[in-house]
């Protein structure tokens, strides 16, 4: 009995030892956890800290991604239009453009010697770069056209500085000087647009009269385009300039009396009318006034010539004309378009006022016809920037010439000189599109000329007396605008 009382004594004992110790530890360890959850919520509430940070420099680099964004040069890219580059703030912009067309050209061998006029020639008529740089929103520009010269040379197709006073207000022009200064006369003639029109190449007539898009040297003028008329639109030219300026000394120091007035107007007069068969007139006229300079080949201004321009010229004057005469050149015309069809007709008088002999004559009428006989749409639809279109084209073109006693060369029996000529030439071909601004195509052209002047000797039955000449010709073509 007592030794079972001792052992519960000893064991009460060591319980209450047991109890004293957890009662004096438990502070010790309350307070060891107060710490930890201390510390624990201090590091909670720092890294809270440090994700709110985090987000912010995320936040600050988005802002200045978006910023860098928007500061810098957009680019687009149109089929045919080019690549453009603009400021995002329109402080500047750059245009970047080219063209490149190429033809197969065939000769008639019943009519055309082999020996002077090859077949199967693959011929570059167009390869041309063109930028266009802007600054100040736009208001002020420089267009430089550049074109593939002799022996792969480069030369300047057009130079211009233009002042887009319009910006201020529509109805007010563009201001426009430089070395090669664009032109336009009428939009069926000089102005025929090699990218989407049907024919090949301009008018023989005006070829001939060296008259062109681009011939107006060391000029200074008035441009108003897009004037809002009505339900309709117009624009207007005006030109001053130095013509037969050949090289680089000749723009820097052009000591030519001849000076040449441009002026052109063309109106689309009921272009936003929901009249279809009046939406598609447009009509317009260009008048150019030339002086004859010493050292100037006169008959330049007053011939008819192929596409073979330097080898086969229908008509040409026999000689130089008076280094004080004149030239005027007048040329009309008139388009109408509904839906897949476009009627394009055109006149033109090439006049030479001489002082010494009598005035040499020239005058033109052409006609064409253009319709889109198919695209993916169906029959009778389809459009040049529409791939898949297929467009049919017809034309004709007469031309005369009356030069007096200057005569025309080479036209005569023999050889001799004659005081009139004609031509005329008839044309039909078709042109596919495969997309915009990129087309494949032919032409035939069937050609009657009454005379001839440079090339006679190439030509079977020339020379013969007043028997009409006719031959043909066949041209591949492949036209790209990028």
């Amino acid at each position: 009995m007592k030794e079972s009382l001792s052992k519960m004594r000893g064991a009460v004992s060591s319980l209450f030892l047991i109890g004293l110790f957890v009662v004096a530890a438990a502070p010790v360890w309350a307070g060891s956890l107060d710490q930890r959850i201390n510390a624990l919520e201090d590091e909670l509430a720092q890294l809270k800290a440090d994700q709110q940070d985090v987000k912010k420099e995320q936040m600050e680099l988005k802002q200045d991604a978006l910023a860098a964004k928007a500061a810098m040069p957009k680019f687009s890219y149109r089929k045919g239009s080019g690549l453009r580059i603009n400021a995002a703030d329109k402080s500047w912009g750059l245009r970047i453009r080219a063209r490149w067309h190429y033809r197969l050209m065939f000769w008639d061998e019943d009519a055309i010697a082999s020996e002077d006029f090859s077949q199967g020639e693959i011929r570059l008529r167009r390869l041309r770069q063109r930028f266009n740089y802007f600054w100040n929103n736009g208001f002020y520009e420089l267009d430089i056209e550049n074109t593939q010269g002799n022996d792969r040379g480069i030369e300047v197709q057009h130079g211009e500085f233009r002042v887009h006073f319009e910006k201020m207000n529509p109805y007010l022009p563009q201001l426009v000087i430089g070395p090669r200064v664009s032109t336009f006369f009428n939009k069926h003639d000089t102005n025929w647009s090699s990218s989407t029109g049907g024919l090949f190449d301009r008018s023989m007539f005006q070829d001939g009269a060296g008259i062109g898009a681009g011939s107006q040297n060391n000029a200074i003028g008035l441009f108003w385009s897009r004037i809002k008329i009505g339900s309709g639109r117009m624009r207007f030219q005006a030109i001053y300039s130095n013509q037969g300026l050949t090289n680089l000394a000749d723009q820097d120091r052009p000591e030519t009396d001849k000076k040449a007035l441009h002026l052109a107007f063309h109106i689309e007069p009921f272009r936003k009318s929901k009249n279809k068969w009046l939406k598609g007139i447009d009509l317009g006229i260009g008048l150019q006034l030339d002086r004859i300079h010493p050292g100037e080949s006169g008959r330049s201004f007053f011939r008819v010539r192929t596409t073979e321009r330097t080898r086969l010229r229908l008509i040409e004057l026999s000689s130089d004309l008076d280094p004080t005469s004149t030239r005027t050149y007048v040329t009309p015309g008139f388009g109408w378009k509904i839906g897949p069809y476009w009627l394009r007709t055109s006149l033109a008088w090439n006049r030479g006022d001489l002082e010494t002999t009598e005035d040499v004559k020239g005058r033109m009428f052409k006609i064409v016809h253009e319709l889109f006989i198919w695209s993916p749409k169906g029959f009778l639809t389809g459009t040049t920037s529409r791939p898949g279109s297929l467009m049919f084209f017809t034309g004709f073109e007469r031309d005369d010439y009356d030069a007096g006693n200057n005569g025309l060369r080479n036209c005569g029996p023999g050889g001799s000189s004659c005081e009139s000529a004609y031509a005329y030439n008839f044309n039909i071909g078709a042109w596919y599109f495969i997309q915009r601004r990129l087309r494949v195509g032919f032409e035939f052209s069937r050609y009657t000329v009454n005379k001839i002047g440079r090339g006679a000797s190439s030509l079977e039955g020339v020379n013969s007396g007043d028997t009409d000449v006719n031959f043909n010709s066949f041209d591949l073509g492949i036209t790209f605008d990028f």
